[in-house]
């Protein structure tokens, strides 16, 4: 119930016409967040890129424009974090694939995504250096980024 009511905020005009630009494949960063971090951002980027996700860093979006974003997106890789809580606004259908060190669970956002029809996959990865609970850095190899995603 209360999927729909937080849904129901934004009607399909509304998130059509405010997204801040056109993007059917987005890649979720950390890049404006302080922990977290992908170790080999540069990496996944680049393969991400090649198969025609937008990099994109939601932290200085009003809520509508992420809201908007993750509406329009047909497919969305992201790190673990609150900006993918943005999943509310997925259309059913929408592919998610989420990217998380092995210390945080994250199954909050495949308990949303079922809520919405979205095909959620998640991949669990080995904090790198010290690790510091659901805080973490880690590794992705970009091989096992296209077998999680898909790609």
């Amino acid at each position: 119930m209360s999927v729909e009511i937080i849904r129901s905020a934004y009607d399909e005009n509304t998130l059509i016409r405010n997204a801040p630009f056109k993007a059917e494949k987005l890649f979720v960063t950390r890049s404006d967040a302080g922990t977290r971090h992908l170790r080999n951002h540069a990496k996944v980027a680049g393969v991400l890129k090649d198969q025609g996700f937008v990099e994109v860093a939601v932290g200085g979006m009003s809520h509508l424009e992420q809201a908007s974003l993750f509406h329009q997106a047909r497919e969305i890789v992201g790190l673990a974090g609150a900006s993918l809580t943005n999943v509310l606004y997925c259309r059913a259908g929408t592919r998610m694939t989420v990217l998380a060190p092995a210390t945080m669970p994250a199954l909050y956002f495949w308990d949303i995504a079922s809520q919405v029809g979205v095909d959620f996959r998640i991949g669990y990865f080995s904090p790198q250096s010290t690790p510091r609970g659901i805080h973490s850095d880690f590794i992705v190899e970009p091989s096992h980024l296209k077998r999680l995603a898909g790609l």
